[in-house]
């Protein structure tokens, strides 16, 4: 089968020594992130799955939105939907490619390569909107402990923008 042709070419080029599970998925670790291939026969698609990082439970209010902004149209995501798992905090962003025994090994391995790239982009970015969740979060505190009037905080809230990236 040509999913097994393209795991055999990954490991050619990476070493990794992957295996297919009996249900057509394999993962593997990506810079120090999970990775989920699943190949899906029925539907003629492999999905690929990649962790990016965890927020911090004080952040989830503030990016969660943002990250939902940025999956409107794919505008933001080059054709990869970001998704969060409430129980573990963690972000990810999911690809769907068409997969079929037409499928280029060669192309398919620079599909997820791409995948991989943006992955690492997007990880980048949560992570800044994590740290700057939590240092505005931290800004407020302050401001509380230290009486600082409530339209003050106010003009805070209204300025500032998390995807300034």
């Amino acid at each position: 089968m040509k999913r097994e042709e393209v795991i055999r070419k990954i490991n050619e080029v990476t070493g990794l020594g992957l295996e297919l599970s009996e249900k057509g998925s394999v993962n593997f670790i990506y810079n120090e992130r999970n990775v989920l291939m699943h190949f899906d026969d029925d539907l003629g698609t492999c999905i690929i799955y990649v962790e990016l990082t965890y927020l911090s439970p004080g952040a989830v209010s503030i990016v969660l939105p943002r990250l939902l902004e940025a999956n409107f149209l794919f505008s933001q995501t080059n054709g990869g939907a970001l998704s969060y798992l409430s129980a573990t905090n963690m972000v990810s962003m999911n690809f769907m490619f068409p997969f079929s025994e037409a499928t280029d090994s060669a192309d398919f391995i620079s599909t997820l390569n791409l995948a991989l790239s943006v992955a690492d982009g997007w990880t980048k970015k949560v992570n800044t909107m994590n740290d700057e969740a939590m240092q505005y979060r931290s800004k407020c505190l302050h401001n509380l402990i230290n009486g600082v009037e409530e339209n003050q905080s106010q003009t805070f809230v209204g300025t500032y923008n998390f995807m300034h990236l």
